[in-house]
This record gives C-alpha cells, structure tokens and sequence, in this order.
C-alpha cells in the first residue's frame, strides 16, 4: 500500500496527490534549499503564516498516514550525505505550526538517533536490510507494475485522481497531456 494508505484516515481511492511532486520535495528539504522552497511557494513566509512545513519526523509520518493529499516521498537525503536537510543554520522562518509557534529550528529528529548524520546512516541502513531487499518486488508492483493501475491498483489503495497523472498511452511509450 502507498504510505497514506496505511493510517486510520486511508483514502477509499483514489489518492488526491501523486507519489512525488515539487511540492512535496520542496517542503521536505526546505531548510537546506529555502530559496527554492520559497520560490516554489511563490512567497516567503512570516512567523505569523499557516504553513505545512514539518516540524519533526514524528509530525512527517503524521501526515504522510493521515493526510491522503501528502504522501510523501523520501528524497534521497535521507538515505545519504551528512542530515544538513534537517538543520536550519539560517534560522528561515517557514510560518507557524500546528500548535501555532513558528517553525524556524531544526527538524526536530526521532529519539532512536543521535543527530542527523546518525539518522541518515540509520535510514539507509533499513533501506539495505534484509527485510527491505525481500519485499523490494512489492514496490515494484505498487509502483510500475500491476498494483499500480485498474482493479487491482483500486483494491490496493495505490489510485490516483486522473488529474495527478495527466499522460496517455501512445503505442509503447506515455506523453503528458498538455
């Protein structure tokens, strides 16, 4: 099942966003690329603006389980590098947060690691696991194979609205849909 199927909230179908979007990448490393976040947005934000910045993993995995329109994919950075995506050294303000103070720190990380550098080597140490390599087929059929369209993607919880995926079929390729 994608991500925002598995919560108590999971969506009938179809999904309201698709797997990986700017949007979606943009707020996950907002604090290491915040001119692109920013542009993006098309604003910058006050202490005082709502906003859907993360304040911590723990409030990531949240949304990613409950919120059907955020199922977000993990960019690479948290499989590889240092953790700086997590750290805020120029103390950006990325508007308030659920609870209504502002989001200027660090993405505040879960208590099974370290620092940043440790959550990263920890992360990519489950992405190479046992476990991970075993069911690596399963993403696969979620993603490009059978589970990712017609009944079967339906029953799987893994549709999207045509909107989020505008391209159609030309003889063995795809185009977008203008």
């Amino acid at each position: 099942k994608p991500i925002c199927a598995l919560g108590p909230k999971a969506p009938k179908a179809p999904i309201a966003s698709f797997v990986s979007s700017a949007h979606i990448v943009s707020t996950l490393l907002c604090r290491l690329y915040p001119k692109h976040f920013f542009a993006l947005r098309g604003h910058e934000f006050s202490d005082t603006s709502e906003s859907d910045v993360p304040v911590s993993i723990a409030d990531l995995w949240t949304r990613c389980t409950t919120d059907p329109s955020f199922p977000a994919e993990l960019s690479l950075e948290f499989y590889t590098g240092s953790g700086a995506f997590t750290l805020n050294a120029g103390g950006v303000a990325f508007g308030k947060g659920p609870d209504g103070k502002a989001i200027r720190g660090a993405l505040v990380l879960p208590p099974w690691c370290e620092g940043p550098e440790d959550f990263v080597l920890k992360n990519r140490v489950a992405l190479e696991s046992d476990y991970v390599s075993q069911h690596l087929s399963d993403w696969v059929d979620l993603v490009f194979g059978p589970l990712s369209r017609g009944d079967a993607g339906v029953e799987a919880k893994n549709s999207y609205f045509l909107e989020c995926v505008r391209c159609r079929r030309i003889g063995d390729g795809f185009t977008r849909d203008e």
